[in-house]
């Protein structure tokens, strides 16, 4: 654990994320908690990623009243400069409505990260949505443009290592 966060310039959050999508909810929600303990220090710039993990992982766990708590304090303290977080939790808990809204104020950022969330696994639960699909378009990754990219396979086999 400690090398994963240490090589991914303090991953906390993404590591709570894969044990998430690994099905361990109670062992994301500890990591998430020491997340949110480290970002409560005056030399950390605090994003609220913790709290929208902890959302997740309190969803995960049946204790929605404790997710709402924490997707309130993420919308209250970080929704307008972090929605893409926001949209996240939405998403994660299947409320795709919502989470297309979230999505929306993202992209009117104009952020150039955008089309990283087409990879997230955070957001699987939006794939069969027409709205993905559009969403996709927009920052130039439709289904008609990814099958015009030609991209060598065999360099990924010098990372299988």
């Amino acid at each position: 654990r400690q090398r994963f966060v240490t090589l991914h310039d303090g991953g906390h959050f993404e590591y709570g994320l894969i044990k998430l999508l690994l099905g361990k909810a109670d062992e994301a929600r500890v990591i998430f908690e020491e997340l949110q303990l480290r970002m409560e220090a005056p030399e950390v710039q605090n994003d609220g990623r913790a709290h929208a993990g902890l959302a997740m992982a309190y969803f995960d766990l049946g204790r929605p009243g404790e997710s709402d708590a924490q997707l309130a304090t993420l919308i209250d303290g970080f929704g307008n400069a972090e929605p893409r977080s926001v949209a996240m939790v939405h998403a994660w808990r299947n409320e795709k409505d919502t989470a297309f809204e979230w999505l929306d104020r993202y992209a009117a950022q104009d952020n150039p990260g955008q089309t990283l969330l087409l990879l997230d696994p955070a957001f699987r639960n939006l794939r069969d949505d027409p709205r993905w699909q559009s969403l996709r378009e927009s920052v130039g990754f439709s289904e008609q443009v990814l099958a015009t990219l030609d991209f060598p396979v065999e360099l990924l086999a010098q990372y299988r290592d």
